[in-house]
């Protein structure tokens, strides 16, 4: 299911690629690369905060995987909203095992007007 989705993705027919998509997460819950591909489509789709509670389960589910400590910051970023980021992202630090997350988080607070941002970024 999940590389049929990734499929579907690529020829940007996104809705039957979500549709598999939740469907293969009720099989294999714990699959990070469905979740993962289920969060980035639901961020095409505009389902923003859905996408970053996926985004902060695989940072939970996966802490080694760069990709959910990037994203969620990236996911902001590109809709300019304000609110709380990944847990993941906020506690990370330019001399961590993440530090493309920290820039990222960063990168995001300073695009965003009024915000207020975690100290020392």
């Amino acid at each position: 299911m999940y590389l049929l989705a990734q499929a579907l993705s690529a020829q940007q027919k996104e809705v039957p690629a979500l549709e598999l998509l939740v469907r293969a997460r009720k099989i294999s819950p714990q699959n990070t690369d469905v979740l993962f591909l289920l969060a980035r489509l639901l961020m095409s789709q505009s389902f923003i905060e859905d996408a970053v509670r996926l985004l902060e389960e695989g940072v939970k589910m996966a802490p080694q995987r760069a990709d959910f400590h990037v994203a969620p910051g990236r996911v902001l970023l590109q809709h300019c909203k304000g609110g709380q980021s990944d847990p993941g992202i906020s506690e990370s630090s330019p001399d961590g095992p993440f530090p493309r997350s920290y820039a990222s988080l960063g990168m995001c607070y300073r695009h965003l007007e009024g915000s207020t941002k975690p100290e020392g970024l």
